[in-house]
């Protein structure tokens, strides 16, 4: 018998993001699931450290999810998020690499 594929929701939608939920799936330990409405859009890790955390949070804070949100469940402080959302946003990939190093 397969189990269940358990989702827990770490940042989901409300009035200020209709759109993106991010999840842990227990299925795939340290890990961590983007959807798009009901559309799985990225699986990253679930590293404070790796870069494409770094960028989904970037994103995130790009595409207008409440910036109190991604702090708390996350744990980053706000001005390192503004840093890293204005250098995605910015295009400027030597800043980019400077800052997410």
């Amino acid at each position: 018998m397969e189990s269940a594929v358990s989702l827990q929701e770490i940042i989901g939608v409300d009035k200020s993001n209709p759109h993106f939920t991010v999840c842990k799936n227990s299925q795939q330990p340290g890990k961590l699931q983007v959807f798009f409405g009901a559309a799985l859009l990225e699986t990253i890790e679930d590293d404070r450290e790796h870069p494409n955390f770094k960028l989904l949070l970037a994103r995130l804070y790009n595409a207008g999810v409440k910036p109190a949100s991604i702090t708390s469940a996350f744990a980053v402080p706000y001005t390192t998020l503004r840093r890293w959302a204005e250098a995605l946003q910015s295009g400027e990939a030597d800043r980019l690499i400077r800052v997410l190093a």
